[in-house]
């Protein structure tokens, strides 16, 4: 018997070999390709994206990224300042760098008057030196001494002294309403000070002798102290009173007398040191000119404070306590004023 071959077609034969085997579209293995969650197409959009923002909107596109690094920058400092309750006016909202840029004007708008009194002030110090400083190199070497033993042992120590008065005459302080007790107990411990001053002042030329300094320079620093003394006690008049104006609202006032002294200081250095030969007093003109100045300006301040128009201002719900007594008023300008002395000596 034989058998008659079966043909199959190609496809049926096919179809034979792939029976048992699993199927090929099981064993393709999926490439991936890229697509809306490649890494790479999500990059070049967001590049894309990024130029296209910054050729539309070039200005909104700093500001929004400088705003990033702001908030970067300050975030940690932002998020440790305690939280402040206010009411927010919504429909006003700014820009973080409009707001900066306001806050920069107004700090500048502030600050410029203090700078410019500070300056005013320190003038009236520095002056001497430039004007002594043109006739010799001795001079100049001896007003330049004579500044600096004079900040350290009176201007700094006056200065310090006074400035526990910007503590208990704060605005905020319940000590505010008793100013002309404050100040009357600072001025007295201020011109306790004073006699220790002129004592050592006085033997300056035969301390610098003994340290080897030129003679005509110590003579002459020594002759420079003893004038410029004339105005130290001036000069704490002033710091008290200068204070005092603050705390009754007229600090624009001081500083206007000041820029006047200012003025005239430098003024009268030129024509008492450089000036003409009935008026030249040489080296002895520059620390006259100081001390001049600072007895001027004590004197327009307290003319002012005597004769201008009185404001009462009503402290009857004070409780008793809070009313000084003299004991505690001098311990406590005393602990303040030591801590400002002693705070420029940290300075480097």
């Amino acid at each position: 018997m034989s058998h008659k071959p079966t043909s199959k077609t190609s496809s049926q034969a096919a179809e034979g070999l792939t029976e048992g085997t699993p199927a090929l579209d099981d064993l393709r293995v999926e490439i991936p390709s890229l697509s809306e969650r490649s890494p790479l197409l999500a990059q070049a959009q967001e590049a894309r994206g990024l130029a296209q923002s910054v050729a539309s909107n070039p200005q909104g596109f700093v500001a929004k990224y400088a705003e990033r690094v702001l908030r970067w920058a300050l975030g940690p400092i932002i998020d440790r300042l305690p939280p402040v309750s206010e009411e927010v006016d919504e429909s006003h909202d700014k820009h973080i760098l409009e707001g900066l840029f306001l806050e920069i004007c107004i700090l500048i708008k502030y600050s410029i008057p203090s700078i410019l009194a500070y300056i005013q002030e320190q003038s009236v110090v520095l002056a001497p030196i430039i004007s002594a400083g043109h006739l010799s190199t001795i001079p100049l070497a001896a007003t330049a001494i004579a500044t600096i033993i004079a900040n350290m042992t009176a201007y700094s120590i006056i200065g310090g002294l006074s400035s526990a008065l910007d503590t208990v005459l704060d605005p905020k302080s319940s000590h505010a309403h008793f100013a002309g007790f404050w100040c009357i107990l600072t001025g007295g411990i201020l011109f306790n000070v004073l006699p220790p001053v002129n004592t050592f002042w006085g033997s300056v030329e035969g301390i610098l002798l003994k340290l080897g300094q030129d003679t005509e320079v110590a003579r002459l620093t020594s002759v420079n102290l003893h004038l410029t003394y004339l105005g130290i006690p001036a000069f704490a008049l002033n710091e008290v009173l200068k204070r005092f104006m603050v705390a009754e609202g007229l600090s624009s006032t001081h500083t206007k007398f000041m820029s006047l002294a200012a003025t005239v200081n430098g003024f009268l250095n030129y024509i008492l040191v450089h000036g003409p030969s009935f008026l030249s007093l040489g080296f002895a003109g520059a620390p006259i000119a100081t001390a001049f100045s600072y007895n001027m300006v004590a004197a327009l301040c307290s003319m002012y404070i005597f004769f201008r128009p009185r404001k009462h201002r009503e402290i009857k719900g004070l409780p008793v306590i809070l009313r000084p007594s003299l004991f505690e008023g001098f311990k406590t300008l005393l602990f303040l004023g030591l801590g400002g002395v002693g705070e420029p000596s940290d300075s480097p």
